[in-house]
Parts: C-alpha cells; structure tokens; sequence
C-alpha cells in the first residue's frame, strides 16, 4: 500500500537536549544517548526495570518511556503496537510509517526500581523535553519545577483549563493532531485504530449503546466538528 505523507512536513518540533547539546560536545544525538546506555549497563544492574529512550535516527526526535515490569519486554510491546498500527501515540506510529523500523535506536537510560520509574520518567521528560512524547507540557514553560508525577498530573489538568492552556492545546496538540487525521495516513490508522478498539470493546460487559458512546468520544478527539452516524460506528463493533 502506498501511503501518502502530505501533511508530516507541517509538523515543526521543539527540540530536544541532546540536540542542543550536538555541536557543544560535538558529538550526535546517537552518540550521547550511547555513552548514556553504556554508562547504565556498566553499573552492572541487577535490576530489569528503568527508563529507556527511542531515538528517530533520521530527525533525531526522540521518545521517553519507563517500564515497572521490564525493559525488554516494554521495548517489545512498542514495537508490536507500531507494526500493527495501533501505538497510542500518534507522531510515534507515523514517524514509524514514514521511515521504517530501522530508524529507530532504543537506549537505556537508567536502571531504577519500578516504584521509581514514574518519577524518573517524569524527570526524564522535563529535562530533556523529548519531541515524540507529544502528550507533554515542559513544565519550566510554566515557571515551575515539580518533581512527582502527580504533581504535574494535576498541574497539566489544571493549566489546561485556564485561557492560556486552552490556548496551547488549541495551537499544539489539537491542530497537530487535525492536520495528521486529514492525511490518507492518519485517516487509515484512525480507521484501524477504530476497529481495534471495537474488538476490545466486544470484549467487555459493556452494553451497545456504552460501546458506541467510548468509539464516539475517541472519534470526536480527532474530528470534533465531524459528525459520524451511530450505524456507521457499529460497523466498528462487528
């Protein structure tokens, strides 16, 4: 299938730290985020749990994660969700689909224990304000610095329900998003990502009408405007 990428080329990232830090250490993203990972496998850790790092080798984007259970198997599960279409993160899944799995690299940035891996990927991503982990507010652009997890949880609520946030979320987030559910690529994983939801939810007790009511409030996160008739999100269910 060919897809078509009009529309990827309008995305204009922030940057992240490592490539800030590129021509003071003269030394490429890939090789910082290698010297961090060997510095974490030298410290020969008996633990299986951490904070790891992708890396788009081609634009030098990058993607934060923890994983409480273990680092391979959470790398894995990445990699099944983008093969199959369904990653929860939109600019993930298409970075993915314009370049190919190859372009990635995984590091590790830090072994850690897993009541500490929120945390610490929550530092993770204010300090080094990671571009794929598009979900994100860099906390210092709010004049704050807040360490816990919970803390910016209920920072990000709140902030995105004054003026400014609102503001933000309007100019970011939602029009990146609209501008990606208008190309043939967003549309086909909308649609698919449509599907999968639908099995997940014949999975459930749930009734008709509460199954239609979850596919209808994820759609309406990508066309908020569009309206779509409940016979055609049934189709979804079968």
């Amino acid at each position: 299938m060919t897809i078509d990428y009009s529309g990827f080329d309008y995305i204009k990232p922030r940057k992240n730290k490592f490539r800030h830090l590129v021509d003071l250490k003269n030394k490429s993203v890939g090789e910082q985020l290698q010297e961090i990972n060997d510095q974490a496998l030298l410290s020969k850790p008996s633990l299986k749990t951490g904070v790891y790092v992708f890396h788009s080798k081609i634009n030098d984007m990058i993607y934060i994660g923890s994983a409480m259970d273990s680092l391979l198997i959470r790398k894995a599960q990445h990699i099944k969700e983008l093969n199959e279409n369904r990653h929860i993160n939109w600019m993930f899944q298409m970075l993915f689909h314009k370049y190919g799995p190859d372009n990635f690299a995984y590091y590790i940035l830090e072994f850690c224990p897993p009541e500490l891996c929120k945390n610490r990927e929550a530092e993770y991503i204010h300090d080094c304000d990671p571009e794929i982990n598009i979900a994100g507010v860099r906390w210092n652009t709010l004049g704050m610095d807040l360490k816990s997890l919970e803390e910016q949880d209920k920072v990000r609520h709140d902030w995105f329900r004054t003026d400014a946030g609102k503001e933000y979320k309007r100019n970011t987030i939602d029009k990146k998003r609209a501008e990606w559910a208008k190309t043939k690529v967003g549309k086909d994983c909308i649609k698919h990502d449509l599907k999968n939801l639908g099995r997940r939810l014949n999975q459930t007790n749930m009734t008709e009408d509460e199954k239609i009511n979850e596919l209808l409030n994820w759609y309406m996160e990508y066309f908020p405007t569009k309206k779509i008739k409940k016979e055609t999100l049934l189709k979804f269910l079968k």
